[in-house]
């Protein structure tokens, strides 16, 4: 009978078989020289962020003005998943995380219109900021610094940041860390006020009116409308000395330059940045929408060599932290890791293949790659680290079906068919086994696809590549390889000898397959139920491992840069002076460092590219250490940061240093948040966490989020004060004006907004006596000393409140290194202490946050959808199977597959981490393939009425090749990987390490116990 059906008609059809191919493989290469590229996915939530400045308010203040305000309105919106909350001394902040899926634009017009509709906010806060979260990324640093003053300084940075924005290819660029606002301060002392009667707040709406430019109506005239406008703006200090504050009363005409110090500078703010030990501001640069990270950085490097030409040489210009660079060395490494893995693979389809068949076999890698390319875009995935990793993944289990396929093609052909009848023969044998095969492994993979939050982000394109190229696959295996394979054959006689060491390879493995396999497998079946139970217990031994916790479990292997960063915390209200000291100590260390590690390598150069510091306020600062490129040093990153660490030690007057080095973190190893309604609380019940953490060997930065604030000088009118008409509102006022100045106006010049405030000379803010003498003005015009209508006392508040769901919180934190193991630490606080704690403060509420929330958020997707997986495996299996046994059977080997997972970590040395699971979830699809078709080869071919352990085991020797070829080259794919050194990869290994045992380890169980299970429950049969 003449073969019919698509398969039998692209057979012969060479044409059509190679313009398919065409087809996949220049319609994969178009897309991806238009894909967009970055280092990882985005993995930012949508947020919509609601900003209030409140000058000169305490934070608790803010609390009960602004933040309780917005949150009342905003938890009530269907957008609304998480609210996050942080009051500071003059400003509040509320993140509203949307639901997963939301509407963006709508939730964020939605939680906008709410937040017009607040009537109650302070009268002395600012009109409230409301945005969404823009998905941008950080792409290059820039850093300007030289021997120049901070005025000069400021100007060519702002000089250089509208040449970026200038570019056509550069969207957003601004600046990286905290800079001082551009400020015009009009300094007036309290005796010259009083002289002339006048207010801080009088003095501000004389300049305010005195400065404008307004259209104030039109003049119609028969040449033509004519628009009538006052126009006296003014932009430079100077320009405000003109003003007249006094006319008459006996002064004649005063003007402001007569009574007052005009500064033109910035905001009196505790605000430092250097670069290599020289004053710097440092300018980042994002991408947007398409943009890329090598667009971006071959933009500024443009652009910086235009501005060099214009700048004085004593300006120096760094540029640092380059994505494009990272990103470039990433991707290399990962595509050298996938051309080694290739060639594993090529080399042992080689060995087991002839030739020819196996050149056909590995095209399907290249064309599968390719097709599955062209699907990404819509899907939504980018070139980057994870999807890059995902092919590499892909590289071994693609070929399985090729393999499977190619060598039936191969198996016919020796029956002596044509080459055409072989390959369609060949095909069709095998086409529901690849096919069922084919969908067990993709539902493997679906589940990654449900994992929840932050990691579903992140890794949710793996599946998403990894069944593209599956499906791809099967369409190559089953429409073009058997077109190739019916192709002319040319024999090329220089090959004969390469010929001859594969006939002679084939031969030990055909001795191998027969003698050796053969009648060891007689053997072990005739013990076949002593065999199950010896498997059976090696199982549950290595979960037992697992359960004693004696294997240590991470949630992310450590991700490297080429960065540490060192993060101090001072007491509040340490003076600036103090931060830059312990700064200086901190960089004086890290070049002390250097040159031990460099001279105890024998490296013989600095391990430092350069040192960036800065300081917000006196009581917080950062040092980052950037060392040069880890391609080009012979230490991790980690290695440094140890000794870096030992040596700055412990630094007198510092709360606490924290250092970090990693480049992709899911919050803290360690992370427990406190909710109650009672500071003291709080207090008490993070001190006590602190300690009980301190006692853990491993266990470093222990720190909480409390941060204690400056020392307080509290007040509230007397009966004296209340006696002419005073409150605590009015005296608040004049206070806040004394201290903060009052803002006459905002204005924009060039780049900047700049502000115009009036306000004391510095001298008179300063010491408690300035504050107790100077004068509060009633309603009546009648003035006071301060100390004669106010109440006064000493305390203490804090710098920031965190909020969390309408709740006060607080966070304490630490990190685990060496032997810690965090999750064995957590489970044990869960029952201990935070047991004793919920009993001794009612009310307190706990929950881990940081690392362990995202593990359970992701192992919670994994599992909520994984018995529903495994139920569509076993109806993949039952269905061409027709039994509902055998499927069970060949799912056996999915446990064991988990086995062999763990015993390759244990063999490398590697903690389990989420990447292992996520590597053991992919194993229980890949591993069942062998299984399924030596089954299906069982039961196409072995005699169901004279069924003995021979036939199975001759089944098994004629699987043998196959079963043998599809392990070993998803390992060889994945073992460059494996055995990757490089820090910046490191944590994709475990992932690798998963699989690429997983598989080697079920070979044993789909050619041993397989079939010796299959033989029990034939027994189990026959006993009926």
């Amino acid at each position: 009978m003449k073969p019919r059906g698509p398969i039998a008609w692209i057979a012969k059809n060479h044409v059509a078989a190679n313009l398919l191919m065409l087809l996949l493989i220049i319609g994969g290469v178009a897309t991806f020289l238009s894909m967009k590229t970055e280092v990882f996915p985005n993995i930012e939530k949508d947020e919509v962020s609601i900003s209030v400045s409140y000058t000169g308010a305490s934070p608790a203040e803010v609390v009960e003005g602004v933040i309780l305000v917005v949150e009342d309105a905003v938890s009530s919106l269907e957008w609304t998943s998480k609210i996050t909350a942080r009051a500071r001394e003059g400003s509040g902040v509320v993140d509203v995380e949307l639901v997963e899926g939301s509407d963006r634009q709508q939730a964020y017009s939605d939680i906008k219109a709410e937040i017009d509709r607040i009537t109650t906010f302070p009268d002395e806060a600012d009109d409230p900021v409301v945005s969404l979260a823009s998905r941008k990324r950080s792409v290059v640093d820039i850093t300007m610094y030289g021997d120049i003053s901070s005025f000069e300084l400021r100007h060519y940075a702002d000089t250089l940041k509208q040449a970026l924005l200038n570019h056509k290819d550069i969207t957003l660029a601004e600046y990286a860390y905290a800079v001082k606002d551009r400020e015009i301060r009009i300094k007036i002392s309290e005796d010259d006020l009083r002289k002339y009667s006048l207010t801080l707040s009088d003095v501000a709406t004389k300049i305010k009116t005195a400065s404008m430019d307004l259209p104030v109506g039109t003049l119609d005239r028969e040449e033509g409308a004519l628009v009538l406008r006052i126009k006296d703006k003014r932009y430079m200090g100077m320009d405000y000395a003109s003003i007249p504050i006094v006319s008459g009363n006996g002064y004649g005409t005063v003007f402001l330059g007569d009574v007052a110090e005009i500064v033109e500078g910035f905001e009196d703010a505790d605000i430092i940045e250097t670069f290599n030990g020289k004053e710097g501001l440092t300018l980042r640069v994002y991408r947007v929408g398409q943009q890329t990270p090598d667009g971006i950085s071959l933009a500024v490097k443009e652009v910086i060599s235009d501005i060099k030409l214009k700048i004085p040489e004593k300006v120096k210009i760094s540029v640092w932290d380059d994505d494009s660079e990272l990103l470039r060395s990433r991707l290399d490494l990962l595509f050298k890791n996938a051309m080694l893995g290739l060639s594993l693979v090529l080399l042992i389809l080689a060995v087991f293949l002839e030739f020819r068949l196996a050149i056909w076999v590995a095209m399907g890698i290249p064309i599968s790659f390719f097709g599955a390319i062209m699907l990404l875009p819509s899907l939504g995935v980018s070139i980057n680290m994870i999807s890059s990793f995902a092919f590499i993944l892909a590289l071994g289990i693609v070929v399985d079906d090729a393999i499977v396929v190619g060598e039936n093609i191969h198996t016919h052909r020796q029956m002596g068919k044509s080459k055409y009848q072989a390959a369609v023969d060949g095909t069709h044998e095998v086409l529901g086994a690849v096919t069922f095969s084919v969908l067990t492994t993709i539902t493997a993979f679906v589940p990654i696809l449900y994992v929840k939050g932050t990691m579903r982000l992140l890794m949710g394109v793996i599946p998403l590549v990894v069944i593209s190229v599956l499906l791809v696959s099967l369409v190559e295996s089953f429409f073009i390889l058997p077109a190739h394979l019916n192709s002319k054959e040319k024999v090329e006689g220089k090959k004969r000898k390469s010929f001859g060491i594969r006939r002679r390879i084939r031969g030990a493995l055909d001795y191998f397959i027969e003698v050796v396999y053969g009648r060891s497998m007689v053997r072990i079946m005739n013990y076949r139920y002593i065999t199950i139970a010896v498997f059976l217990g090696a199982l549950v031994f290595t979960f037992g491992i697992i359960k004693s916790g004696n294997m240590k479990f991470t949630f992310m292997p450590r991700v490297e840069r080429d960065v540490i960063r060192a993060t101090i915390k001072m007491p509040a209200g340490t003076n600036i002076e103090k931060m830059n000291e312990v700064v200086a100590h901190i960089t004086k260390m890290a070049t002390k460092t250097d040159k031990m590690m460099s001279k105890k390598t024998g490296f013989g150069k600095s391990y430092i590219d350069y040192v960036i510091s800065g300081a917000v306020t006196g009581s917080s600062g950062r040092v980052s250490v950037a060392l040069l490129p880890s391609e080009e040093r012979n230490i991790p990153t980690s290695k440094f940061e140890k000794m870096f660490r030992k040596n700055v030690g412990i630094v007198k007057g510092v709360e606490s240093i924290s250092y970090s080095s990693q480049g992709l973190r899911f919050g803290a190893n360690i992370n427990v948040r406190y909710a109650h309604s009672d500071q003291d609380v709080l207090v008490a019940a993070s001190e006590e966490m602190k300690q009980k953490l301190r006692n853990y060997d491993g266990v470093i930065d222990i720190e909480d989020t409390f941060d204690k604030g400056k020392s307080e000088l509290i007040f509230k009118v007397n009966e004296i004060g209340e006696k002419y008409g005073l409150t605590n509102n009015e005296i608040a006022r004049q206070v806040r004006a004394a201290y903060n100045g009052v803002v006459a106006m905002k204005f924009q010049r060039l780049l900047d907004e700049v502000t115009v405030r009036v306000e004391y000379p510095d001298k008179e803010k300063q010491g408690i006596d300035n504050l107790m003498n100077m004068y509060i003005k009633s309603a009546s015009g009648m003035e006071f000393p301060f100390y004669k209508v106010a109440e006064v006392k000493m305390g203490q508040g804090l710098a920031t409140i965190n909020r969390t769901d309408r709740r006060q919180v607080v966070n304490v934190t630490a990190s685990a290194e060496g032997a810690a193991n965090p999750t064995e630490i957590m489970k044990e606080l869960e029952s201990s202490i935070l047991v004793d704690q919920i009993a001794k403060y009612p009310g307190l509420r706990w929950k881990f946050e940081g690392e362990e929330e995202r593990r359970q958020e992701a192992l919670g997707g994994i599992l909520d959808f994984l018995p529903i997986a495994l139920f569509i495996m076993y109806a993949l299996l039952a269905v061409p199977f027709k039994s509902y046994v055998q499927p069970i059977i060949v799912l056996l080997a999915i446990p064991f597959g988990l086995a062999g997972a763990i015993w390759g970590h244990m063999l490398l040395g590697l903690s389990l981490s989420m990447m292992s699971i996520f590597g053991m979830v992919a194993v229980a699809g890949v591993v069942v393939n062998d299984s399924l078709v030596l089954v299906d080869f069982i039961n196409k071919f072995v005699d169901k009425e004279h069924l003995s352990v021979e036939n199975v085991v001759n089944a098994g020797k004629r699987r043998f090749r196959p079963i043998l070829m599809t392990s070993l080259t998803t390992f060889g794919g994945l073992l460059p990987m494996i055995l990757e050194q490089s820090t910046q990869a490191k944590f994709l290994v475990p992932m690798a390490v998963s699989l690429a045992f997983g598989v080697l380890f079920t070979t044993l169980v789909a050619l041993i116990l397989v079939p010796c299970v299959y033989m029990v429950v034939e027994d189990i049969k026959r006993l009926r």
